[in-house]
């Protein structure tokens, strides 16, 4: 039994993401993995066979600098196939990847870095500086980080004009990438790795406490979330995915993870950007795409928006808010044989966990929009209770191949999510009899409002109803009569015109008078993260933010 286990750590018998990479290079060595653009439109692309020799060498050049099985690796920057390489010379060697979202604060990204204590960090060529900052931070002294730090990485663009406009001054102990791996053997590197080891910390948002790095093995992905995006997903070798999704997210590192593992190519724009999207869906044929309802209808907004440009897209994923009667129309208009995807997905699940597929709203069960789809085969999900009795309203709880080894270095949090013996997602879903699900609110979000819960998200659609709205947001916002007081962010279409009063008018159509909304403010965009979700945290400040 012994030698059977130690065959299952040897690529004989072994199953990690890695090899996945060496495979798609032997059996399809010249499809195109990876095509980037740059900040002047130049298009790099690289093959299977290219980006396995590329990790290759990361892999090797990292074990030579002192990286070993287990240590963490840190990647601060934007999308690019070197991105992606050092992703998968990270897996081939067993080191957990940890991305970090370069728009946070100095202190936000020492705070992450000192959770995560990285052997190494990669860093962008404009976000070294930002980068070295945070690692004096987490000592409070110059000389950098309290734990071993063996290899400090900067990204740079390839050699040329741009590059030698771009680079910066390396800060002190920074070497570029093509130095460090340059001279490394491209042979696959030695050393054991097991699919249960820990391949990626996805950092949460940190929406309520101090974020939290979750943890997900290799078998997560080739047990569940891979084989869920074959089948249910749909996505096929040979798909060309339009990448807009930020790396650091687990959206973009595990759809980046999915993509890659079943052989299709990832086309990643210099920037997220509606009117280049629309010229890449033409130039580089794209297939699908995944973006939130407001990068969509930005995209049906441009002038450029016409039936012969996205005449490729076969399906288009859309998250992270209230999908508007407005945004499938417009595409409607010009590409009406689209398939849109919904979906329900967390951190803690490896990225998704519900899908559903429609062409229009006469496709959704009751023409809900709160519908998310039906649970992915791989998952075994609940709706229940606080006594934990399935009933038709309440938090889904989950088992599954999918669900995080825990929160990394955080035991107490980990217990609290699955100590129970399952995940407890703090989601409020419906479930009907059919088992299609439909998304109420976060219990975070269920505002309490005179003694009763009303879901902000019901209200978000009540309110999204109105000709003249575009998006609305609704938080509970404390009030010393009402607890909290149902308060409404509205964004008006482009030249709409609606008074606060009519809103609130319109909201008594469909509900509850302790469900109308106390407050309504008129605002020219709602405060989102990068993936452009909504940040509620924020508008509960008040109006003023």
């Amino acid at each position: 039994m012994g030698d059977f286990l130690s065959s299952q750590m040897q690529p004989v018998g072994r199953a990690t993401l890695g090899d996945q990479l060496r495979r798609h290079a032997i059996a399809n060595p010249d499809a195109e993995a990876v095509v980037s653009y740059d900040e002047v439109g130049r298009r790099r692309s690289f093959t299977y066979s290219q980006l396995h020799v590329r990790a290759n060498r990361i892999a090797n050049a990292l074990s030579a600098a002192g990286v070993r099985r287990g240590d963490r690796i840190a990647v601060m920057a934007a999308n690019s196939a070197d991105w992606v390489a050092i992703w998968y010379g990270a897996l081939s060697i067993g080191a957990p990847l940890t991305g970090i979202n370069p728009n946070l604060t100095v202190d936000d990204i020492a705070y992450q870095l000192a959770h995560a204590e990285p052997a190494a960090i990669f860093a962008g060529a404009d976000l070294a500086g930002k980068a070295q900052a945070a690692l004096e931070k987490t000592a409070n002294h110059p000389s950098g980080p309290p734990w071993p730090l063996v290899a400090r990485v900067v990204i740079t663009t390839p050699p040329g004009p741009l590059r030698d406009a771009m680079d910066p001054q390396l800060p002190q102990n920074w070497v570029r990438l093509d130095d460090l791996s340059g001279g490394a053997p491209d042979s696959d590197p030695d050393g054991a790795v097991d699919e249960h080891d820990i391949a990626m910390i996805v950092y949460t948002s940190g929406t309520e406490a101090r974020p939290k790095g979750v943890m997900i093995p290799h078998r997560n992905y080739l047990c569940a979330t891979v084989p869920g995006w074959a089948s249910e997903i749909g996505i096929r070798r040979g798909d060309r995915w339009l990448f807009v999704m930020p790396f650091f997210t687990m959206a973009g590192i595990g759809s980046m993870t999915n993509l890659t593992q079943i052989g299709a190519t990832l086309v990643i724009p210099s920037a997220i950007d509606p009117r280049q999207a629309i010229e890449l869906i033409q130039a580089e044929s794209i297939t699908t795409m995944a973006q939130t309802p407001t990068f969509f209808l930005s995209m049906a907004r441009q002038e450029t928006f016409q039936a012969s440009r996205v005449a490729h897209l076969r399906r288009c994923i859309t998250y992270g808010g209230l999908v508007p009667n407005s945004m499938i129309e417009a595409w409607s208009a010009v590409k009406p044989e689209l398939e849109w995807g919904t979906y329900w997905s967390q951190s803690e699940l490896s990225q998704v966990g519900t899908c559903g597929w429609f062409r229009t709203f006469d496709d959704v069960p009751g023409r809900d929009p709160a519908w998310v789809g039906r649970a992915m085969p791989q998952l075994e999900l609940r709706v229940v209770d606080p006594d934990g009795n399935d009933t038709e309203v309440g938090e889904v709880i989950c088992r599954s191949p999918a669900v995080m080894a825990g929160y990394f270095a955080d035991p107490d949090r980990t217990e609290d999510a699955l100590g129970s013996g399952w995940l407890h997602t703090g989601d409020v879903m419906r479930v009907d009899s059919d088992g299609n699900l439909f998304f109420v609110d976060r219990l975070k979000d269920v505002i309490k409002t005179g003694g009763m819960n009303v879901s902000s998200v019901e209200v978000e659609r009540a309110i999204a109803t109105h000709p003249a709205v575009e998006r609305a947001a609704v938080v509970g916002v404390p009030d010393p009569y009402w607890s909290e007081a149902v308060t409404a962010f509205v964004v008006l279409k482009p030249g709409a015109n609606c008074t606060t009063t009519e809103i609130v008018e319109h909201s008594r159509t469909t509900l509850a008078p302790f469900k109308v909304p106390k407050a309504v403010h008129v605002v020219d965009a709602l405060p989102t993260d990068s993936q452009g979700k909504v940040l509620k945290r924020v508008l509960r400040a008040g109006p003023s933010w």
